[in-house]
């Protein structure tokens, strides 16, 4: 009696311990998981800091009309009518 519980309780085992390591959802694949997670969670973090940044952004340009014109002669290489724009910068020149 002893024997069969045995077998039945090893073959219980070996049948876990298969779908642990070979199965549909095996370890290896949970691994994956959860470093697919950790580089979206990183991924997640630095796209919050950058929309902090742009809404910082955002509301300086709201709040302040000197911070426009900053930003669109700087930024987007905007000039004012009669003025001269004279690049010093060799990427700006094309």
């Amino acid at each position: 009696m002893q024997k069969i519980i045995f077998i039945i309780l090893l073959f219980l085992l070996l049948t876990l311990q298969y779908r642990f390591w070979f199965g549909k959802a095996n370890y290896n694949q949970l691994q994956d998981l959860q470093e697919r997670i950790e580089t979206l969670n990183q991924q997640i973090e630095t796209m919050n800091k950058q929309n902090r940044e742009y809404g910082a952004k955002v509301q300086l340009l709201k709040k302040r009309l000197d911070a426009v014109e900053e930003y669109a002669r700087y930024e987007l290489h905007m000039k004012k009518k009669n003025e001269e724009f004279y690049p010093l910068d060799k990427n700006l020149a094309k």
